[in-house]
C-alpha cells in the first residue's frame, strides 16, 4: 500500500504565492478565522470576547436574578447557554489566531520572513506579503501565456497526470483574468493537437466531432471535458496494455518520436501528403495518364461525407484554382476509368 507524500508549500517567490495563499485560506477557514486575515478584505471586524448576559439583558429595570420573574429566568439561562457556545468559539479563534501567525512565518522562506515582523496580526503579516510576493496582473498575465504555450507542445518523458492538471489549472487561471488565448474554443483544438502525437485517434475523432457540433450548432463540450475524456482514455490504455499510471503515452510517444521524428499526417488517400498534394483531390497535381485506384478512390468519398474533411477538401480546391463544390462519382473499374472526380 503506497503512502501520499505531504509536501509543504512554501512562499519562495511570486510563482508560488497563489498556492500559498489557498493554502493560508483553507487553514484560516477551517479555524473560523479567515474573515480576521484575508489580506483582500478591507474594514476587518475585531475578535472580541463576548459579554456574559446579566438580569439587565432581560430586564433593563432589575440587575439581580432574584428580581426575575420565572419567565424572565429562564430567558436569562437561554442567553447564557448562547454566551457560552460564543465563548467557547472565541477561545477557539484566539488560539488559531495566534497559531496562524507561526504558520506564516514557518512557510515562508527568510526573504521574506522579514516582511512579517513587526505586524499585530495574520492579517498585516499577510498584507506585506503580499504587497511584495503577489504577482501583479501584467506579470500574472505574461506568465500563463508562457505557461500555455509550452503546455500547447506534445509532453516527453513525463507524468501525464500532472500534465493534465496543469492544463486544467493554467486554463481556469487564464479564464479567470479573461485571456484571449482561452477564448471561446480555442482551447479544445490547442489541446486536442497538443495530444495528437500520443493518441492520433483520439485527437481525429474529437476534432472531427467538434466540428460536427458546430456545423450543428450544438454546445461544445468545455476544456475539463475533453481532458476528463482523454484521461479516463489514457487510464483504459494503460490497464489494457499492464503499464504503470504514468508510462503508456510517454513510452507511445517515444516510440513514435524514434520510429520517424519528422512522420506527416495521412492525406485521405493514406499517403503522407497534404491536401493540395494529393492528385485524387485536386485535378492539377494529376499527371498525363493518371488512373486512381477504385478502393482509395471510394474510400475517399466514404470519408467525404463528414462535413469538417469536406469543407477543409473544398479550401483546398479554392487555393488551387479549381471549383470546390464537385459532386463525388462512383469509382469505376480500374481498367475504364478515365477521368476521375477529385473525391
Amino acid at each position: 500500500m503506497s503512502l501520499a507524500i505531504k509536501t509543504a508549500v512554501v512562499l519562495n517567490s511570486p510563482n508560488d504565492w497563489d498556492e500559498w495563499i489557498e493554502v493560508i485560506k483553507t487553514r484560516g477557514i477551517g479555524g473560523e478565522i479567515w474573515q480576521y486575515t484575508d489580506p483582500a478584505a478591507t474594514g476587518l471586524p475585531l475578535l472580541e470576547e463576548p459579554r456574559l448576559p446579566t438580569p439587565k439583558d432581560v430586564d433593563s429595570a432589575k440587575s439581580k436574578i432574584s428580581e426575575l420573574d420565572e419567565d424572565e429566568k429562564e430567558e436569562l439561562r437561554v442567553l447564557r447557554l448562547s454566551y457560552k457556545r460564543k465563548l467557547a468559539l472565541y477561545d477557539r479563534q484566539k488560539v488559531a489566531l495566534a497559531n496562524m501567525r507561526s504558520f506564516i512565518q514557518e512557510t515562508v522562506s527568510r526573504t521574506y520572513l522579514v516582511y512579517t515582523f513587526d505586524c499585530d496580526t495574520p492579517h498585516d503579516m499577510l498584507k506585506a506579503l503580499k504587497k511584495r510576493a503577489a504577482p501583479t496582473d501584467r506579470a500574472r498575465k505574461i506568465e500563463l501565456i508562457q505557461q500555455y504555450q509550452k503546455l500547447k507542445e506534445a509532453p516527453q518523458a513525463v507524468n501525464i497526470e500532472a500534465w493534465l492538471q496543469q492544463w486544467e489549472k493554467t486554463y481556469k487561471e487564464c479564464k479567470e483574468l479573461k485571456l484571449p488565448d482561452v477564448d471561446d474554443d480555442r482551447p479544445l483544438y490547442d489541446f486536442l493537437q497538443a495530444v495528437s502525437s500520443l493518441a492520433p485517434e483520439f485527437s481525429s475523432i474529437w476534432t472531427i466531432t467538434i466540428q460536427a457540433k458546430l456545423d450543428a450548432s450544438e454546445e461544445l463540450p468545455d476544456l475539463y471535458k475533453i481532458v476528463e475524456l482523454f484521461r479516463n482514455n489514457w487510464r483504459l490504455v494503460n490497464a489494457q496494455r499492464g503499464r504503470g499510471p504514468h508510462s503508456a503515452y510517454a513510452a507511445s510517444f517515444q516510440k513514435q518520436s524514434e520510429e520517424k521524428t519528422d512522420e506527416k499526417r495521412l492525406c485521405l488517400c493514406g499517403e503522407p501528403h497534404n491536401f493540395p498534394q494529393c492528385a485524387y483531390l485536386i485535378k492539377s497535381m494529376r499527371e498525363d495518364g493518371w488512373k486512381p485506384d477504385p478502393t482509395i478512390q471510394r474510400r475517399i468519398n466514404d470519408k467525404l461525407k463528414i462535413p469538417a474533411l469536406k469543407r477543409a477538401v473544398e479550401r483546398a480546391r479554392q487555393a488551387a484554382g479549381e471549383p470546390a463544390d464537385e459532386e463525388a462519382e462512383e469509382p469505376q473499374g480500374e481498367d475504364d476509368v478515365e477521368e476521375p472526380t477529385a473525391f
